[in-house]
């Protein structure tokens, strides 16, 4: 191999050691992981992650749900919409706020997360498969800490 072919293979080697590189390969196992069980009930990703929301926690408002979800107000509406047309959830008055709108799951909504079996995240444990219960937790705090945000990994 000529120099030129092996300064190359250094490049690429580089590129696969960059926490840019290992995240995206991380994506991809959460939707390989992920993908089948959402696409047994016709839903998308982003559809399934607000139903399992909504459904884990009736009666927040659409901007809520976005919050808890990690979506834009506007795009998590739409998705909720879509929900509400396809009989998976309701959407009522809330009593907290004015202009808030509570989203309920329907009695479909909750048989198919039970269906589902969606009380715990759906790609826990084979997504961190090859890891300790040590390194499981060690991984889930190091990447809410690089995310910033505040949940029970929080230190």
């Amino acid at each position: 191999m000529g120099n030129d072919a092996v300064e190359t293979v250094s490049q690429l080697s580089d590129i696969r050691d960059s926490a840019a590189y290992l995240i995206r390969m991380a994506y991809r196992r959460v939707n390989e992981t992920f993908d089948p069980k959402v696409a047994r009930h016709g839903l998308t990703r982003a559809q399934f992650m607000l139903l399992w929301t909504i459904y884990l926690a009736p009666g927040l408002e659409q901007s809520e749900i976005a919050e808890f979800a990690a979506f834009d107000n506007a795009t998590a509406g739409g998705i909720i919409s879509r929900l509400e047309a396809l009989g998976l959830v309701s959407r009522a008055r809330s009593g907290r706020s004015r202009r808030g709108r509570a989203v309920y799951p329907t009695e479909k909504g909750r048989a198919l997360m039970r269906e589902a079996n969606m009380q715990t995240p759906p790609q826990g444990q084979a997504l961190l498969v090859n890891l300790s219960e040590a390194e499981q937790g060690q991984f889930l705090r190091l990447i809410t800490k690089m995310l910033g945000v505040q949940n029970s990994h929080s230190t």
